[in-house]
C-alpha cells in the first residue's frame, strides 16, 4: 500500500511554510522541500521572468530555494498576510496581501 498526500496535507505543509516565513525560520521553510524542488521554474511563460525580475528567476533544488529566500530577505516587508490557501492534488495556491 502506498500513501498519497491529500489536499489537506498540502495545505498544512504550505501553511506551516508561511508560518516559518513569518518567524524568519529559514530551515523550517526548507525542511519540507524535496531535494529536486523546482522554484518558479515550471511556468510556460511568466511575464515577470521575461522582464528579468530576479526574484522570480527559475531555481532548482534546496540551494535554489535558499537563494530565493536570501534575495527575498533583502526586501522590506511591512505586512504580509495569507488570506486563503486553495489546493488540488498537484498544487497549492496562496492568496495574500502585502505592503
Amino acid at each position: 500500500m502506498t500513501a498519497t498526500a491529500t489536499t489537506t496535507d498540502h495545505v498544512t505543509i504550505i501553511s506551516d511554510l508561511y508560518a516559518a516565513f513569518g518567524r524568519g525560520d529559514l530551515e523550517a521553510m526548507l525542511a519540507p522541500l524535496a531535494e529536486d524542488v523546482s522554484w518558479d521554474a515550471d511556468w510556460a511563460d511568466l511575464f515577470s521572468q521575461r522582464a528579468g525580475l530576479g526574484v522570480v528567476a527559475p531555481r532548482h533544488g534546496i540551494d535554489g530555494a535558499r537563494e530565493f529566500f536570501a534575495l527575498l530577505g533583502t526586501f522590506v516587508v511591512h505586512e504580509f498576510r495569507v488570506l486563503d490557501l486553495l489546493a488540488s492534488q498537484t498544487q497549492v495556491v496562496a492568496r495574500s496581501s502585502s505592503s
